[in-house]
């Protein structure tokens, strides 16, 4: 799933929502700022608190900046895997300088992933050559690809045509926005007690997800949804996904749709 989130020059990201970003997607985060016409990066962020002490001093509407909250589709779950990524040199996480840096929410299917990398970082290695970074050339990447992509750039950042605006801010989803909403579980399967789950638990506790997954009796409604329809992860791949919502009359009815 991931989340990208696109804050210009005049703006900047209240700390609640960065928290709902992190925790619907847990697997580490990183950021990128244009100051003094370069590009400065820091990512490998694996603990919240972390990220923020980091990222706290640039969150001001003095700056032109991006973040990247992560859930692992593809590749392993560690401080190199987060977001960006420069394309000759994939594993640093962090940096100063005039090359471009990319970011990317989807996940790339039929991509055979070079060692150590996921497919963001494979997919620019060995694609990228020819597409330039600038608006055309990340719209070329998230067409070819059906993912939602942003680079930065010391000429600024740039991200796709259908990134969502909300509230002077970009988002390449809202999910941590709306994902909150849905406390559809209510079961009793042994009818000792009452079992009550958000969707966003669900999705970020795989251990709570096993086990309710066990009994399909427990699934309705949004539950329901995601496990006949992503099985696994909200991956970003189909148009039908709750990703695509913008509002949550939009995600009512995706939902609805399959019912």
């Amino acid at each position: 799933m991931c989340v990208i989130i696109y804050s210009k020059i005049g703006t900047e990201i209240n700390e609640n929502e960065l928290k709902e970003a992190w925790e619907t997607n847990p697997d580490g985060a990183g950021y990128a700022v244009i100051e003094n016409n370069k590009v400065n990066y820091k990512k490998g962020f694996m603990k919240f608190k972390e990220f923020l002490n980091s990222f706290r001093k640039y969150n001001n509407k003095n700056y032109e900046k991006i973040v990247h909250f992560r859930i692992t589709s593809k590749g392993s779950t560690n401080k190199r895997q987060t977001h960006p990524f420069k394309k000759n040199n994939p594993n640093i996480t962090e940096y100063t300088g005039r090359k471009p840096v990319y970011f990317m929410n989807g996940t790339i299917s039929n991509l055979t992933l070079e060692k150590g990398l996921n497919d963001t970082a494979t997919y620019i290695r060995k694609y990228r050559n020819g597409i330039k970074a600038n608006q055309q050339g990340i719209n070329i990447l998230s067409q070819a690809t059906s993912c939602r992509w942003a680079v930065a750039t010391p000429r600024g950042i740039f991200i796709p045509d259908d990134f969502i605006e909300e509230d002077g801010l970009y988002y390449s989803n809202l999910n941590h926005k709306y994902i909150n909403y849905y406390y559809s579980i209510k079961a009793d399967p042994k009818n000792y007690y009452e079992y009550e789950y958000s969707l966003k638990e669900i999705i970020t506790n795989k251990k709570l997800r096993k086990q309710i997954y066990k009994d399909k009796t427990l699934l309705n409604e949004v539950e329901d949804f995601i496990y006949n329809v992503c099985n696994n992860y909200l991956c970003y791949n189909c148009p039908d996904c709750i990703s695509y919502a913008k509002n949550i009359e939009e995600l009512e009815e995706i939902i609805n749709n399959y019912k």
